[in-house]
């Protein structure tokens, strides 16, 4: 993703949201097209080594999710959770 992110390449990927603050889910989230950003500093967030920052193209938003919940990339099946 990050090699992918430096030479410019957009790829998709799908992930499963959740928001620790709140302490809920609004499900599977898909983008199509994106690249990666600058995440935070270590004086910004404890979280920062499994918080993933990144930028919808299609949208043009930014967006962060939890590198552990990651399913798919690049239409790749990563992880499958069973019920």
């Amino acid at each position: 993703m990050r090699a992918m992110s430096d030479e410019g390449v957009p790829f998709s990927m799908e992930f499963l949201s959740h928001n620790a603050s709140k302490g809920l889910s609004t499900g599977v989230k898909i983008v199509n097209r994106c690249v990666l950003r600058p995440g935070y500093n270590a004086d910004q967030s404890q979280l920062r080594d499994v918080l993933v920052h990144y930028t919808d193209l299609d949208s043009n938003k930014p967006g962060i999710f939890y590198a552990p919940l990651l399913l798919k990339f690049q239409n790749t099946l990563l992880c499958r959770i069973k019920p």
